[in-house]
């Protein structure tokens, strides 16, 4: 709840009333600056991209060399990077898929229980034993833990299948000094 006290203002507080003007303006600027920075830092980061993962990688394939010493003694590399994600029309296909070949053990599993209030009796028993109670089951696999099951299976020259998967290769650049 917001109040305007203006109307109730004492002649005694005109000054912490002009101060307190003079910081909401320099709040309103300082908004404004902190918005303009995150904006040139988007772009700047746009434009990294745009030279870590497409300019360089782009010419080395050109030049067909995997890296390279500048006269500066930068020492250039291109690594690729395998991104792996499962979209929710995917999941119970993708999941099998695992499980069929020898992989479930990244397969998280959570088993929710639910109860009204006043079921203080059931949840006890459920904790003794599930029974027939209603069940959320939720399964996944975390992002970097399928990321990487991703790198090692394709590095090791094994089949993924990628439609499953949505499997994406990256090259990006590396700078070391």
């Amino acid at each position: 709840m917001s109040h305007d006290y203006s109307e109730h203002v004492q002649p005694q507080s005109e000054d912490g009333l002009a101060q307190l003007s003079r910081l909401a303006e320099e709040q309103l600027e300082r908004q404004k600056a902190v918005a303009a920075a995150e904006a040139e830092l988007e772009k700047r980061k746009d434009e990294l991209r745009e030279t870590a993962e497409v300019a360089i990688p782009e010419l080395m394939e050109e030049l067909g060399i995997e890296t390279f010493t500048t006269s500066n003694g930068l020492k250039v590399s291109v690594k690729e990077d395998i991104r792996a994600s499962i979209l929710a029309a995917n999941k119970a296909q993708a999941f099998q898929w695992l499980r069929d070949n020898g992989h479930s053990a990244i397969i998280k599993r959570i088993v929710k229980v639910q109860f009204g209030m006043g079921e203080d009796e059931q949840a006890e028993q459920a904790i003794e034993a599930l029974g027939d109670l209603p069940v959320e089951d939720e399964s996944n696999v975390h992002w970097q833990t399928l990321c990487r099951f991703a790198r090692e299976m394709l590095s090791e020259g094994q089949e993924i299948p990628e439609e499953l998967f949505s499997i994406h290769r990256q090259r990006v650049s590396k700078i070391k000094v």
